[in-house]
C-alpha cells in the first residue's frame, strides 16, 4: 500500500492496525466507551457488529481488542483475539478449546491446566458429557484465577450455525448467568437464528449495524488516508469519489484501495478508478468459483454475467438445463450464502449473487464487452447525473436545438467491391471490367487491406497490378503514410480519369494536412462543379465554418442535397435556426431528413419542439422515432429523465422490451421507470441490485420535484 497511513486490508490483526485509523468513529467510541466503564461484576451486554464484506467488522474487532491490551479498564482482564477464519470450531467444546489455547499462548494457563484439558480431549470419544466438564473447568479457572475474558470472534455466523440447539441452549446460559466472559463478535449478515422467537440466541445479542459509508464518512476517510493531499485531489476527484461510493455500496475497503489509487494517478477516469479497485480486490475473489462443482459453477456464472436478479426459466433457457436440477443447485448456493433468493409475488422467485462486488469483478474481469458496459454504462450515467444534478434540478435536461450535431467533412472512403467480373464503379476504384483476373484478385485484397486499415499492405497489393488504381492508391497514402506527396499524385491522376471525389479528398489532404485552405477550396470547388455532392457538402461547411459567409454555405448545401445528399439538411437546418432565428425553416429541413431515415433530424426536430414549439406530444413523437430507429443504441441520460418527467411510460416499457440492448446501458433508468409508473408490475424493481439504490432514488426524486 502506498496511502499515507498503515492499513490492513485483508485480515487484519491486532499488530496490523492503528488505533488512529478509525471510519465508524461513534460506533468505535461507544463500544470503547462501554468496554472503559464495565467492572463486569454482572453479566454483560454482548454486542455484534454486522455488516458486509469489507466494512471495517474486523479492524474494529482488532482496534478494540489492542485497546482493552493496552489499557485494561480491568486488572484482571484478558482480551483474546480469534482468528478470522476458525474453521475447526465445529462444536461448543471446540471453542472452550480455542480459549485454553489462546490462553496457554499468553501463557496465562499453567501447566497442569493444559495437562488436565488434554487430558479430558482424551476421552472425548467415551465421554458425552466432555463439554460440559471442559466448560465447567474453563469457568472454574476464570473463577479461581479471578480472570474475566473478553472475546473478540469474527464471523460469528458461520460458527454458530454449526452448532447444535442444545450447544446453543448451553452457550446461552453460560453467557446469561457467568458475569467472566462477554463476546464482541462479528458477522456479514445477522444469523438466522437471532430473528427465530423459539432460538437460544433470539434478540440475545444487541447487533450493531456497519452501515455503508456515506458521502461525508467518504470524505473523511479519504483525508485520514491522504492527509498530505496538497493538490487537492479529493476535490477535483469528488464526482468520481461519489459515482466509487455509490457503485461499491460505500464499502470501506475500496475507499481504501481508492485512496492509494488517487494518491498514484490524481486524474484518473472514473472507469480507470473502478477497474483499479477491481484489480487489487483480485486476490479476494479470485478463487471463489475453484471449489464449486461444475454444475454450480455453471450456474454462478450466468447470475453473474446477467448481472441484474435472474430467474429458474430464465436460467434454463440460458444454460439448457431443467429447471428441478437449477432449483436444487440453487438451493446449495443459498446456504453457502454465494446466492440470494428474492420473493417474488408469483412462485417465479429471482436469484442474485449476494456480494455485488463480486459480481462486478466478474463481469468486468470474465465477462464479453457487451457485459461489461452494462456496468461502464451505468458508472457513466451515474457520473452524468452527479455532475449536472443542479441543472437538472431546474429542469434543464436537454440540450439547445442543433447546437451539438456532426459537422465533420465528407471523406469519400473505400468501399469492398463484390467479387466477380461484371462491372461496378464505386467512388475510388476503376471499373474492374478491363482488369486481368490477376490484377482483379490483387484489388480486391487492397480494397480488404484499406477496409481494415492495413494501408501499407494495401500499398503492396496496388503496386503489383498492371494497371495502377490511383484513387486506391492516394487514400492509402493519404490515410496510412506521412508520404502527401505521393498522395496528392495519384489524386490528381485519378481525377484526370473523371473520378470527382478525388478532387473532395484531396481538398481535405490540403486543409487538414497541409492546412492551405485556398488550394483546399480550389479543389472543392472543381469536385463541385463536376457534381459531386460531397464536395458541395464540405464547400458549405467551408464557407459556414472558415468564411463565416452564410449564403454561400447554404447555397451548397442545397446543391448537396439536390445531388441526393440528404446529410446536408442538418446543418443547413443548423444555419436557419441559430443565423436566421427561423426555427420553421429549421423544422423542414429537419423533417425531410428525417422522413429520409436520419435519426439525428428527428432527435432534433424533438428538441425543437419541446424547446421552442412547446408541442411536448410532437416532441415526444420525434424522440420515439429516434429511438426506435435501428440504429439508436443508447438512451442518453438527459431524454430518459425528459420521458419521464412527461410521463411516456408506456413507450419506455415498449423501447425496453423490444431493444434490450438499450436497456442494459440505462439501468438506472430502466428502474426509475419501475418506481415511477404506478402500473408497473412489483416484481421487476426487485431484480435491481443494492449498488444502484441511491442513483435510481436520485431519478426518482428529480423527476417527482416537477
Amino acid at each position: 500500500m502506498s496511502t499515507n497511513k498503515k492499513v490492513s486490508l485483508y485480515n487484519p490483526r491486532p499488530e496490523s492496525v492503528s488505533e488512529d485509523f478509525t471510519v465508524h468513529t461513534k460506533i468505535h467510541d461507544r463500544l470503547w466507551q462501554d468496554l472503559k466503564s464495565s467492572t463486569m461484576e454482572f453479566p454483560e451486554q454482548h454486542y455484534l457488529l454486522c455488516g458486509e464484506s469489507g466494512s471495517g467488522k474486523t479492524t474494529m474487532l482488532a482496534q478494540l481488542h489492542q485497546s482493552v491490551s493496552q489499557q485494561p479498564p480491568l486488572p484482571s482482564l484478558q482480551s483474546l483475539f480469534f482468528n478470522e477464519e476458525e474453521y475447526s470450531i465445529r462444536h461448543l467444546y471446540r471453542l472452550w478449546e480455542r480459549i485454553f489455547e489462546l490462553l496457554n499462548d499468553q501463557g496465562l494457563t499453567e501447566k497442569t491446566l493444559m495437562t488436565q484439558v488434554r487430558n479430558l480431549s482424551e476421552e472425548i470419544d467415551k465421554n458425552q458429557d466432555y463439554e460440559k466438564k471442559i466448560g465447567n473447568t474453563l469457568l472454574d479457572f476464570l473463577a479461581t484465577s479471578k480472570t474475566r475474558l473478553l472475546l473478540f470472534i469474527d464471523n460469528f455466523d458461520l460458527i454458530l450455525q454449526k452448532f447444535s440447539i442444545s450447544e446453543c441452549h448451553r452457550f446461552r446460559k453460560i453467557l446469561q448467568t457467568s458475569s467472566r466472559i462477554r463476546i464482541i463478535a462479528a458477522a456479514s449478515e445477522v444469523p438466522a437464528p437471532f430473528y427465530q422467537y423459539e432460538h437460544p440466541f433470539y434478540e440475545f445479542f444487541k447487533v450493531v449495524h456497519l452501515r455503508p459509508l456515506s458521502p461525508q464518512q467518504t470524505g473523511a476517510l479519504l483525508l485520514q488516508l491522504l492527509p498530505d493531499d496538497q493538490k487537492n485531489t479529493i476535490t477535483d476527484a469528488a464526482p468520481g469519489i461519489e459515482v466509487i461510493r455509490r457503485i461499491t455500496n460505500g464499502n470501506t475497503r475500496c475507499t481504501v484501495l481508492l485512496s492509494d489509487i488517487l494518491k498514484e494517478n490524481p486524474t484518473s477516469s472514473v472507469r480507470d478508478l473502478f477497474s483499479g479497485i477491481l484489480d487489487k480486490l483480485t486476490p479476494v475473489y479470485k478463487f471463489t468459483m475453484d471449489d464449486l462443482p461444475a454444475q454450480q459453477q455453471q450456474i454462478v456464472e450466468a447470475i453473474a454475467l446477467n448481472y441484474e436478479a435472474i430467474s429458474v426459466k430464465e436460467l434454463g433457457n440460458k444454460l439448457r438445463m431443467e429447471s428441478k436440477m437449477i432449483s436444487a443447485q440453487l438451493a446449495q448456493l443459498v446456504k453457502t450464502n454465494l446466492i440470494v433468493k428474492i420473493k417474488t409475488s408469483t412462485k417465479n422467485h429471482f436469484y442474485h449473487l449476494k456480494n455485488r462486488l463480486f459480481n462486478c469483478w466478474y463481469l468486468m474481469r470474465l465477462g464479453r464487452s457487451k457485459d461489461r458496459k452494462k456496468l461502464t454504462s451505468i458508472l457513466d450515467l451515474t457520473e452524468q447525473l452527479i455532475k449536472n444534478k443542479q441543472q437538472y434540478q431546474k429542469g434543464n435536461f436537454l440540450e439547445i436545438p442543433l447546437l451539438n450535431i456532426d459537422t465533420t467533412l465528407l471523406f469519400a472512403n473505400p468501399k469492398r467491391v463484390i467479387s466477380g467480373t461484371g462491372s461496378r464503379l464505386v467512388p475510388g476504384r476503376a471499373p474492374l471490367r478491363t482488369v486481368s483476373t490477376a490484377d482483379h484478385q490483387l484489388r480486391q485484397r487492397a480494397y480488404q487491406a484499406l477496409d481494415s486499415k492495413q494501408y501499407e499492405l494495401a500499398i503492396q497489393y496496388l503496386q503489383k497490378t498492371k494497371k495502377t488504381d490511383h484513387f486506391a492508391l492516394a487514400i492509402a497514402y493519404h490515410q496510412g503514410t506521412n508520404d502527401t506527396k505521393r498522395a496528392i499524385t495519384h489524386y490528381q491522376k485519378a481525377a484526370n480519369t473523371g473520378q470527382m471525389e478525388a478532387l473532395n479528398n484531396l481538398g481535405l489532404l490540403y486543409l487538414q494536412q497541409q492546412h492551405n485552405p485556398t488550394a483546399a477550396y480550389k479543389a472543392f470547388n472543381e469536385a463541385a462543379e463536376k457534381g459531386s455532392s460531397m464536395a458541395h457538402y464540405n464547400l458549405g461547411l467551408y464557407y459556414m465554418q472558415q468564411k463565416q459567409d452564410v449564403v454561400a454555405a447554404i447555397d451548397n448545401f442545397e446543391q448537396s442535397i439536390s445531388n441526393g445528399n440528404s446529410k446536408a439538411l442538418l446543418p443547413l437546418a443548423q444555419l436557419y435556426y441559430h443565423q436566421f432565428k427561423n426555427p420553421s425553416q429549421a423544422i423542414q429541413s429537419l423533417s425531410e431528413a428525417a422522413n429520409n431515415g436520419n435519426p439525428t433530424a428527428s432527435y432534433q426536430l424533438g428538441l425543437i419542439y419541446l424547446n421552442d414549439e412547446k408541442d411536448k406530444n410532437s416532441a415526444l413523437y420525434y424522440f420515439q422515432e429516434y429511438l426506435m430507429h435501428p440504429s439508436t443504441r443508447t438512451l442518453s441520460l438527459p431524454l430518459g429523465l425528459t420521458l419521464l418527467k412527461h410521463e411516456s411510460y408506456e413507450f419506455l416499457h415498449m423501447l425496453f422490451a423490444t431493444k434490450p440492448e438499450l436497456k442494459a446501458e440505462a439501468l438506472p433508468l430502466y428502474y426509475a421507470l419501475q418506481k415511477c409508473d404506478i402500473n408497473a408490475g412489483p416484481d421487476e424493481i426487485l431484480r435491481k441490485g443494492k449498488e444502484l439504490d441511491v442513483t435510481v432514488d436520485d431519478i426518482v426524486k428529480l423527476i417527482e420535484s416537477f
